[in-house]
C-alpha cells in the first residue's frame, strides 16, 4: 500500500485510499480479462466450430425424427393395440384384488370415476383405494399391482400413520386404468 501511496496524480498530491483501490481493481480486472477470459473465449470458439463440423459430418435421413403421416399412424396403431386386451374392467379389477389378497393387505371400499379425454380411443377408469398393512406390503401390492395389470399406472401414492411407533400404515392409492374405447 505504501508503494501506491507514494504515487502522485497530475495536480501532484498523493492518491488516497478509494483511489489506490480503483486501480488496483483495474489492473485485477485488466489481468483478468487477458489471462482467463479470452483464452476462454477461444476455446469456446473452437468447441463451437468442431460441433458445427461434427454436425455437418451426420447423415441426414429425410423425415426420420419426425415420421410420415402413414409410418405414424401404423406406429399409432401399434400403440393402441398393446390396450387392446381381451380383458374387461371387471377382469383387471378381480386381478387388483387378488394381489391385494396375495401381499396381505386389507382392501376398503374403493372409488371408481370414468374419466373421457375427448376423441382418444381409449377409456380411462380411475380407481382410488384406500388400503391398510405394514409399508412392505403396501409397496409389494403397489408393485405386484403394475406388474399383473399393465394397462394400469399408478398415479398417486400417500401414506398416513396414527402414531409414529405403528407398524400398520393407511394408505391411498391411485390407480388409471387405459382400456380400449367402449369398456364397459
Amino acid at each position: 500500500m505504501r508503494v501506491f501511496a507514494r504515487l502522485w496524480d497530475k495536480q501532484g498530491r498523493t492518491l488516497r485510499p478509494p483511489e489506490i483501490v480503483a486501480i488496483a481493481l483495474l489492473c485485477v480486472t485488466t489481468a483478468f480479462y487477458l489471462l482467463v477470459l479470452r483464452p476462454a473465449e477461444a476455446r469456446l470458439t473452437a468447441m463451437e466450430q468442431a460441433l458445427q463440423g461434427r454436425k455437418a459430418q451426420l447423415p441426414i435421413v429425410s423425415g426420420q425424427h419426425r415420421g410420415s403421416a402413414p409410418d405414424l399412424g401404423k406406429k399409432l396403431g401399434a400403440f393402441y393395440t398393446f390396450f387392446q386386451k381381451d380383458r374387461t374392467f371387471t377382469d383387471w379389477l378381480a386381478r387388483l384384488y387378488d394381489v391385494a389378497e396375495r401381499t396381505g393387505v386389507e382392501l376398503q371400499q374403493g372409488e371408481y370415476r370414468q374419466v373421457d379425454h375427448g376423441d382418444v380411443p381409449l377409456t380411462l377408469r380411475e380407481v382410488t383405494l384406500p388400503i391398510s398393512g405394514d409399508y412392505a406390503r403396501i409397496r409389494a401390492f403397489a408393485e405386484g399391482a403394475l406388474n399383473a395389470i399393465p394397462v394400469a399406472s399408478l398415479d398417486r401414492i400417500s401414506f398416513r400413520r396414527q402414531q409414529s411407533v405403528q407398524s400398520r400404515v393407511e394408505a391411498e392409492l391411485k390407480f388409471t386404468f387405459y382400456l380400449p374405447a367402449g369398456d364397459k
